[in-house]
């Protein structure tokens, strides 16, 4: 049992009908209600000889035959008996005196998870309409009613065919098991008097009890069902799929999962016990058998371990972060001191994981290193990761591996110190995965350095792109933020936005072999104080600084600086838009300046020319070009065909 964890499951019911109190009910409790266990319409029947019942025999009843007016000391009318209904003075009249009366039970819930109770014994089929609790239980039912201000204690009792402890406090002359204040079910003080809670005692077994409110004045009772629970979870089940995972689960290393491998965290001082009551694996349905965990699973306090020193490598540490929950309050920190070479990815998607930080211990950037060989680096999906900092994240510049990743709504901070050097793909997010990577320096990637992909989210503010086919690359509805960005030895591209894409590139710079700023497929790109240089012009942009096509728009604003050695500036081609105002400085060493085609509309109002440029703007099939205000050093000829507008 201590390895198991299992759902518990109450149905509270009235013998018909849970806890609202109704006259079709088989019982509900004696203690001052009308539809208690010697209910009107319940198996004790009516004009039976039970002796608190209506209309039978019993002494004390109104109709029987011991009439109203006489003076039988327990009548009810007109005469002086000590137990007298009206209009006397006796402390145990009904009416008109001072006398409190005793509390009602209206309805009892269990303060656990909101999940479908099911009683898969049948222990209430016998009921008439029975209703469920809507609330599980761990080892607390939330009890509601009138005057429970005034109850000073509790107890269950559950009938046996064999004597037991005597009830007590009750009508039943039944053996019954007892708890109460000394075995464990205790009364919680405080609550309001429409509103108390009682804590279940562990050794509570499955099966009908009657719970007995005790007060003063009076007792209240009500009928509960121990449903029998679920099968319990091992505490080494973190993802709770029931199947032993090796890498996160198996925390020995022996192939098994097992008690041995839900292990008490090496910074953990003191050890919390928690104690699920009536929480177990009702295997037998006679027993609920407490389920008293050796360690909570649960971290409650800031706890930091160190590898190599609690761990001789961090992947023993990430393996040991996965047996334990991380409470909302608290952080679990593995700070790695050194070089670890390690023997595969780092799957990081720890359930609690934004409370989870992996940071570098030396006081220098750059010492402690993961060094990944021919496998991605630290991948999170579906989850979070709180912090990855003062760290190396280094590759072998391996084929189709990425260094860090974000996939499935995973959000990554990456703080200030971070570097990233030899993977395919430097950074990555991609569905809705999110990655905070201001500060953060990626180099050497085959492809991209920094690439925000369906739907992704990176925020490379002030980042450092170098040595990659593209630095910055945002395709498929994601958004990348690159302001104060630098890219440079940018084979292909410093910036490219493909598949209505987004980047900002504010204050941002770069260089190129082929194209600067590249945006197509209904993409953006808004940038503002932006540079950006093409220094070896070879590809299909006709080395241009900045190109949009396909629907593609351009924003620059301030005063920017775009360089290219041959071809055009500013190419902007079917139906696409640059807007690029404010003072923006083209350098073109041959050809045209600036270009627009195919219904596209370019403007570069009070741009300044430089350079060996031999032409203005061409304007062509069908588009529009605005060059007014132009320093052209130059004067060289702008050119516009029939189909086309030229404003200078």
């Amino acid at each position: 049992m201590a390895a198991t964890r299992a759902i518990p499951v109450l149905a509270a019911c009235l013998l018909a009908g849970c806890f609202v109190p109704d006259h079709d009910e088989v019982g509900f409790g004696a203690g001052g209600d009308d539809d208690d266990a010697a209910d009107d319409d319940d198996a004790v029947n009516d004009d039976d000889s039970a002796p608190t019942d209506d209309d039978d025999s019993a002494p004390a009843d109104d109709d029987d035959a011991v009439d109203d007016d006489d003076s039988a000391p327990t009548d009810d009318d007109d005469d002086t008996a000590p137990t007298d209904d009206d209009d006397d003075s006796s402390p145990a009249d009904d009416d008109d005196d001072t006398a409190p009366d005793p509390p009602i039970l209206l309805e009892i819930d269990g303060l656990g998870a909101a999940s479908p109770v099911l009683d898969e014994q049948g222990l209430t089929a016998a009921l008439v309409d029975p209703r469920f609790a809507s609330r599980r239980f761990a080892d607390t039912l939330s009890l509601a009613g009138e005057r429970l201000g005034t109850a000073t204690g509790a107890e269950l009792r559950h009938p046996t065919p064999s004597p037991s402890t005597p009830c007590l406090g009750g009508p039943s002359a039944l053996p019954c098991v007892l708890f109460d204040a000394t075995n464990g079910l205790l009364l919680q003080p405080g609550g309001t008097p429409m509103q108390r809670t009682i804590t279940l005692p562990t050794a509570l077994s499955a099966g009908a009890w009657t719970l007995a409110l005790l007060s003063p004045a009076g007792v209240a009772e009500a009928q509960i069902f121990v449903l029998q629970g679920e099968a319990g979870l091992a505490c080494w089940d973190l993802d709770e799929d029931r199947v032993c995972d090796p890498l996160t689960e198996d925390h020995d290393g022996d192939g098994i999962c097992a008690p041995a491998d839900c292990q008490v965290p090496p910074a953990l001082t003191s050890v919390e016990a928690r104690l699920d009551a009536i929480e177990g694996d009702y295997a037998t349905n006679t027993s609920l058998v407490a389920l008293a965990e050796a360690t909570s699973a649960e971290l409650r306090v800031d706890t930091t371990w160190t590898t190599p020193g609690d761990f001789a490598h961090v992947e023993d540490a990430v393996r040991e972060a996965f047996q334990w929950r991380i409470h909302h309050d608290a952080t679990l920190t593995i700070e790695v001191i050194g070089t670890h070479a390690m023997t595969g990815e780092l799957a990081l998607s720890h359930p609690d994981g934004a409370r989870l930080q992996l940071v570098g211990g030396s006081l220098t950037a750059g010492t402690d290193v993961l060094d990944f060989a021919g496998t991605h680096g630290v991948l999170v999906n579906g989850e979070d990761l709180g912090l990855l900092d003062n760290l190396v994240i280094q590759g072998s510049n391996s084929a189709d591996t990425t260094g860090i990743s974000a996939t499935d709504g995973a959000v990554v901070t990456l703080g200030a110190d971070v570097a990233v050097d030899g993977f395919f793909i430097g950074i990555s997010a991609g569905r809705q995965g999110v990655i905070w990577a201001d500060n953060t320096e990626v180099s050497s990637g085959a492809s991209s350095c920094f690439y925000a992909w369906e739907t992704g989210l990176i925020q490379a503010t002030g980042s450092t792109a170098t040595d990659c086919e593209v630095c910055y690359r945002a395709t498929g509805d994601a958004f990348l933020k690159a302001a104060g960005s630098v890219a440079t030895d940018c084979s292909l591209r410093a910036y490219q936005a493909l598949f209505n894409a987004e980047i900002d590139a504010f204050a941002a710079s770069g260089t190129s072999a082929g194209t600067c700023a590249s945006v197509l497929y209904g993409s953006t790109m808004r940038a503002a104080s932006f540079s950006c240089t093409v220094d070896t012009p070879t590809d299909d942009g006709g080395g241009s600084a900045v190109y949009a096509e396909y629907g593609a728009s351009i924003v620059v604003t301030g005063p920017s600086v775009f360089e290219s050695e041959l071809g055009a500036v500013m190419i902007a081609r079917h139906n696409s838009t640059i807007h690029a105002t404010g003072g923006v400085t083209l350098h073109g060493d041959g050809g045209w300046v600036a270009r627009a085609e195919t219904a596209s509309t370019l403007r570069a109002d009070d741009a300044i020319l430089s350079g060996g440029y031999t032409g203005g703007m061409l304007v062509q099939n069908g588009a529009v070009g605005q060059f007014a205000d132009v320093t052209d050093p130059n004067n060289v000829l702008s050119s516009v065909d029939a189909s086309s507008v030229l404003l200078e």
